[in-house]
């Protein structure tokens, strides 16, 4: 697959507010895609799908919060594809132990920071490739409407939507640039366009 061509030069935004936010650029340049900060509601405008990157969940939320940015977030998530990270996948969680307030726009139950201390992070191959699992949440419910794509020690890592997905691994750290889930983000927000773009031209 030629991923440049296919993206198109696609605006993908990264929330920018807290957390490991620049190694998602050249995983998305390498694709064709054009990365973009995101940390206002104005922001949002012209992008093709979302990243909620890894970090401190916690401090992201006071952040949104801060910013204003909930209610645009969940609006834009009925538009566009979202992908959250550890701290991501938290923040996209609809149930979340400990409890702390979320978007709620994925259907699963995940409790944070499950793995334990930052001594605690480890490394395990996803589809071939190492990634690191950095004070990483467990997911430990899933909707019947999503499909979990990979596992660890029997607990989804990887969460797939219609529209979004979520990864309590950090693909950006690998050392293979694009990393293999970034490319199947690319695929998915191109899917997501294709779908849009004919449904448009049905009407």
């Amino acid at each position: 697959m030629n991923s440049s061509q296919n993206v198109d030069g696609k605006t993908i935004g990264i929330l920018g507010l807290q957390g490991c936010i620049t190694p998602h650029f050249q995983h998305l340049e390498a694709l064709g895609a054009t990365p973009k900060l995101v940390k206002y509601p104005k922001d949002l405008e012209n992008i093709s799908a979302l990243i909620l990157p890894g970090g401190e969940s916690t401090t992201q939320l006071k952040l949104l919060q801060k910013n204003e940015m909930m209610d645009a977030l969940i609006q834009k998530s009925k538009d566009i594809p979202f992908w959250g990270i550890c701290a991501g996948a938290i923040l996209m969680a609809k149930h979340i132990t400990p409890h702390q307030p979320s978007l709620g726009i994925m259907d699963i139950s995940i409790h944070r920071n499950a793995y334990g201390r930052q001594v605690d992070s480890f490394m395990d191959a996803v589809c071939g490739q190492d990634v690191a699992f950095i004070r990483a949440p467990i997911i430990q419910k899933v909707s019947s409407t999503l499909t979990i794509k990979t596992k660890h020690q029997n607990h989804p890592t990887w969460v797939i939507g219609e529209n979004h997905m979520v990864t309590t691994f950090h693909p950006e750290l690998s050392t293979s640039t694009p990393s293999v889930v970034h490319e199947y983000f690319i695929q998915h927000v191109q899917s997501a366009f294709d779908k849009t773009e004919k449904s448009d031209t049905g009407r």
